[in-house]
C-alpha cells in the first residue's frame, strides 16, 4: 500500500470517529489536513511525471487516488445527513483555506530558498574577486622579484641606511633577495644626486650571508680617511 494512501485512511477514520460521536468536524482538524496532503502528494506525483513525459499515474497511484476520492465521498454523506445544518459547507471553507494555506507555505519555501541560492551565488562572485585581486597582487610582487629570480639575474634592492664620510659624499646600503648586498655612493654638492629608495640590482646567487651593516658603514667610513 502507498503510504499516502495509508496516511489518507488513518485520517478517514479519525473523522469519521469524531463526527459519528461529536458531529463537529472542527475536532477532527489535522486529520482533515492529512487527507488532503495525501490527495494533493499522489497528483503532484503524476503531474510530474507527465512533466518528464513519463506518463500519468500508474495504476498504483490511481486506484489511490479513486480510494481518497471514495472517503471523500462518504465524508460528504456524513456530514450531510448527520451534521448540523450547514456543516458541510464550512468543511468545503476549512479545505479551501487548508489548501491556500499550504500554497503559500510552499511559494515562501521556494522563495526562501532561492534567496539562499543568491547569497550563495553573491559569496562565490565575492570569493572569485578575492581571488582574483590576491592573483594580481602576487603577480605585481612576483615581477617586482620579490618571490623569485628576476629577468637576467636582477634582483630588488632595498635601501637600507646610508652614512656621510664627508660633505660631499654619501654611501648608502642596499640589499636584496639571496643575501644580495651592494654599496653605492652618492654626491652631497648641489644638485644633490639622486637616492633611490629601490633599483634592480645584480642577483648574486648563494652568497653568505653579507657582514653587519654598521661594519659595513664604518669600514667604508675608516677607508677614506
Amino acid at each position: 500500500m502507498l503510504a499516502e494512501l495509508a496516511a489518507a485512511n488513518a485520517a478517514y477514520k479519525i473523522i469519521s470517529t469524531t463526527l459519528k460521536n461529536t458531529g463537529e468536524i472542527a475536532r477532527a482538524g489535522k486529520a482533515i489536513g492529512d487527507l488532503m496532503s495525501a490527495k494533493e502528494e499522489l497528483q503532484r506525483r503524476g503531474n510530474k511525471k507527465r512533466a518528464r513525459g513519463v506518463g500519468g499515474n500508474d495504476l498504483q497511484e490511481f486506484l489511490a487516488l479513486e480510494e481518497i476520492k471514495q472517503r471523500e465521498n462518504e465524508i460528504k454523506q456524513m456530514l450531510i445527513l448527520s451534521g448540523r445544518p450547514g456543516l458541510w459547507r464550512d468543511y468545503q471553507k476549512f479545505c479551501e483555506e487548508a489548501r491556500d494555506g499550504r500554497a503559500k507555505a510552499r511559494a515562501q519555501a521556494i522563495k526562501r530558498r532561492k534567496k539562499m541560492i543568491e547569497q550563495i551565488g553573491n559569496v562565490g562572485v565575492v570569493i572569485v574577486i578575492l581571488s582574483g585581486l590576491i592573483g594580481v597582487v602576487v603577480w605585481g610582487l612576483w615581477v617586482r622579484g620579490a618571490f623569485a629570480q628576476a629577468q637576467n639575474d636582477l634582483t630588488v634592492c632595498r635601501l637600507i641606511k646610508c652614512v656621510k664620510v664627508d660633505k660631499k659624499t654619501e654611501f648608502c646600503v642596499y640589499r636584496g633577495a639571496h643575501n644580495t648586498q651592494e654599496i653605492l655612493s652618492f654626491s652631497l654638492k648641489f644638485p644633490r644626486e639622486y637616492k633611490p629608495r629601490e633599483y634592480l640590482c645584480q642577483w648574486e646567487i648563494d652568497q653568505p650571508p653579507p657582514p653587519n651593516i654598521y661594519d659595513a658603514l664604518k669600514a667604508i667610513k675608516d677607508s677614506q680617511k
